[in-house]
């Protein structure tokens, strides 16, 4: 597993999330976790998407059961030709060790 994630998230955590839907899906936004898959293989956890004002229409405000994307799969996924660098749309994953709050 990814140094960036050892550990299942938990309620009140700060997750960055991928869009899924609305003109900005793919990019990335900061989120709230509200409730976790407890004993899921997947990291898997619900929460709320903190969307840019005037930016976001169309976006998702919660999501649920979204699976965790590595980052290092990510680039694993690239490099083999596997599709854009970038995260699975859906998908949450630890913001970088220098921006954690917690």
């Amino acid at each position: 597993m990814n140094a960036l994630a050892p550990r299942t998230p938990k309620l009140d955590d700060l997750v960055l999330y991928t869009l899924r839907m609305g003109p900005n899906a793919g990019q990335v936004r900061d989120a709230l976790v509200t409730g976790v898959d407890e004993g899921s293989e997947f990291n898997t956890c619900s929460g709320t998407v903190v969307l840019e004002e005037g930016h976001d229409e169309g976006a998702e405000v919660t999501f649920t059961s979204a699976k965790f994307d590595d980052p290092s799969i990510v680039a694993l996924r690239y490099s083999a030709g596997l599709g854009a660098l970038g995260h699975r749309l859906g998908t949450w994953h630890w913001p970088p060790p220098d921006e954690e709050t917690r």
